[in-house]
C-alpha cells in the first residue's frame, strides 16, 4: 500500500509541469502571435497567474490547481495580466494591462518599491508588474 501511495504522489508531481500556453481563438498565423515570458530577479520571481482578454474573460482556462506560467503566447490585442511576485521578503499579486503587437516578444517582471514600516525600517512596500518589449 505504501508503494502505491508513493507512485500516486510521483505521478501527481510529474503532472505539475505545464506546457507553454497558446491563446489563438482567431487562428492567427503562428508567426503573428505575441509571446510574453517572465523574468526572475535576485530577490523576486515573476509568474503569470491569470490573463484576461479585452472582454475580461480569463483566457488560459486553467483551474486553481494548475501551475503558474513562465510564458504564454497570445494573438495580438489588449490583455490584463495578474502576476505573482514572490520572494524571500514576501509576495504580491499585481495586475497590469498591456497591448501586445503582432510578432513581438515581451518580458514581464516585478518592480518592487521600498517604504518604511511603523518602526522606520526600510521594507519592500509595493509591487508592480512591468511588461516591456524585448
Amino acid at each position: 500500500m505504501k508503494n502505491y501511495q508513493i507512485i500516486v504522489v510521483l505521478l501527481l508531481l510529474a503532472g505539475c509541469s505545464s506546457a507553454p500556453v497558446i491563446y489563438n481563438p482567431s487562428v492567427v498565423e503562428e508567426a503573428s502571435l505575441a509571446k510574453v515570458t517572465v523574468e526572475h530577479s535576485k530577490n523576486y520571481n515573476a509568474w503569470i497567474q491569470f490573463v484576461y482578454n479585452s472582454e475580461d474573460i480569463e483566457v488560459t482556462k486553467r483551474g486553481g490547481w494548475d501551475n503558474l506560467l513562465s510564458e504564454i503566447t497570445l494573438e495580438p490585442g489588449t490583455y490584463r495580466f495578474k502576476v505573482r511576485c514572490a520572494g524571500v521578503r514576501g509576495e504580491a499579486y499585481p495586475e497590469v494591462t498591456a497591448k501586445l503587437d503582432a510578432s513581438k516578444e515581451y518580458s514581464a517582471y516585478c518592480s518592487i518599491s521600498k517604504g518604511k514600516n511603523l518602526l522606520g525600517m526600510t521594507i519592500d512596500a509595493y509591487a508592480e508588474v512591468i511588461i516591456k518589449e524585448i
